[in-house]
């Protein structure tokens, strides 16, 4: 191993280069696919809780008529907040101080870009990091992941830190890189639990098993554990605060069967298929590059990594959810810079194949399939987004737009309403005969009416129909 320190000028140049395209790619998918606009309601969740915080407040009071402004995924008991974990919206967070959180996650991107190569270079050497970097840059999976709101970004980033700092730790025994290690992990806690548990479980029992080798390997895997664990205690008070039980999380008070096990609808078959699921996934995002991992050299550190991509997959296998399909298997994308590694460590190690003829045909392969799931992810944002559109462009002001929806999703997943409630307009649930409760206690609002199975028409004007 060298010092994660030292690289030469053209992995410098070659490190620019591919950031600079990946944060282009990114910022273009973000611009011109997205329109910046949080396409699921999963994203909008995360965003409506860095409103919150950004307030100063863990939640706020539920609003009143509470049933008529419904979000996905966020709770509305008389607390009203995101069901998921504040890891993340507390960093995207920092992006609404300035009103600019659509650039978070491609600075997360670009930043996992760097550490992935020095991480690389530190446990193998230049070649891999630079394959690995480069795979990952030109991966659909990554590109239109670090242009969403989603948190699997900020958790891949902090899952490559715990692993630097961790393969540090052992090889410069420095308490410093204990302790940063410990850190990384606590904050990957913070943003997706399991994700933490996914990469801190083998390392651990590697670890131990090392320790018989080196006794020093225990000291660092033991201080990174303490770290971690005093800082894993803040989302302990968190859960405290909002569901009144430490060991509690938003997410299973939103849902009681949000956890692994098989029970009610989470079955052996459910697993079976919902693994298949994303593994039919793998090889539409990561075109080509999962096909090279199993033609890797395995050698005790890259078992290693496998060992947690494995494990990332068996996890996942007692999860009852398949996650859905935006960007790819999400749940695996933890495991992206292990699978980059891998596949590398395979590229470079065929000899017989000409290297130039890889790297063209993953290009060609990799552009066709962004260009693709562009095209056909724009569609959906636009559909998403209609209403909103619709609503600019009537020049509709001070507003309530109800919306009826029939799917089973609900009107649910298309509002985007701030906790606040001082948008200029304000999307609200069609209750039928009791929407002109919810005007009363909005009553210098104009009420517009929208059915969501008939987008493309404008709202209708709905204020006249109101019986007070």
């Amino acid at each position: 191993m060298s010092s994660p320190f030292h690289i030469q000028k053209k992995d410098v140049q070659f490190l620019i280069i591919m950031c600079i395209f990946a944060l282009a790619s990114i910022l273009f998918i973000s611009y011109l696919v997205f329109d910046f606009f949080p396409f699921s309601g999963d994203e909008y969740s995360y965003i409506f809780q860095s409103k919150i915080l950004k307030s100063g407040k863990l939640y706020y009071n539920s609003p009143p008529n509470p049933e008529f402004f419904e979000l996905h995924h966020v709770i509305n008991d008389g607390k009203w907040y995101s069901k998921y974990p504040f890891g993340w919206p507390l960093i995207l967070f920092l992006g609404e101080l300035s009103n600019l959180r659509w650039i978070i996650n491609p600075i997360i991107g670009v930043l996992t870009l760097i550490f992935l190569f020095y991480f690389s270079k530190f446990v193998f050497d230049e070649d891999i990091a630079c394959m690995s970097v480069f795979l990952m840059a030109i991966s659909p999976f990554f590109i239109f992941n670090s242009s969403s709101y989603f948190p699997h970004p900020s958790s891949l980033l902090f899952s490559v830190l715990f692993l630097f700092f961790y393969f540090l730790a052992l090889k410069k025994e420095r308490v410093a890189y204990s302790f940063a290690a410990g850190i990384s992990l606590a904050i990957l806690f913070f943003i997706r639990p399991i994700d933490s548990l996914i990469a801190a479980f083998p390392i651990i029992i590697f670890s131990f098993i090392e320790s018989n080798k080196n006794k020093k390997i225990l000291k660092s895997i033991l201080i990174i554990l303490v770290v971690s664990a005093i800082f894993s205690q803040i989302p302990l008070y968190i859960n405290y605060a909002l569901t009144g039980n430490a060991f509690q999380f938003s997410y299973q008070a939103y849902d009681p069967n949000d956890r692994l096990g098989f029970f009610g609808r989470n079955t052996f078959i459910k697993g079976i298929q919902n693994t298949v699921h994303h593994s039919k996934f793998l090889f539409f995002w990561l075109p080509l590059t999962i096909l090279f991992i199993p033609f890797a050299k395995y050698d005790k550190i890259r078992l290693l990594l496998l060992s947690i991509f494995l494990l990332n997959v068996l996890v996942y296998f007692f999860y009852h959810s398949p996650g859905g399909d935006q960007f790819g298997p999400r749940y695996y994308y933890v495991s992206f810079p292990i699978m980059a590694i891998l596949a590398s460590s395979a590229i470079n190690r065929i000899k017989m194949i000409n290297t130039k003829w890889v790297l063209a045909l993953l290009i060609i392969v990799n552009l066709s399939a962004n260009i693709y799931f562009a095209y056909d992810i724009h569609s959906e944002v636009l559909f998403r987004k209609q209403v909103y559109d619709f609503v600019k462009e009537q020049n509709i002001h001070n507003s309530i737009i109800f919306l009826k929806s029939t799917n089973e999703q609900g009107c649910a997943w298309y509002t985007r309403n701030s906790p606040t409630l001082d948008d200029d307009n304000l999307f609200a649930c069609d209750l039928g005969s009791i929407n002109k409760e919810l005007m009363k206690s909005f009553p210098n609002r104009k009420a517009y009416f929208y059915d969501l199975k008939q987008m493309g028409q404008p709202p209708s004007n709905y204020h006249k129909s109101l019986v007070w």
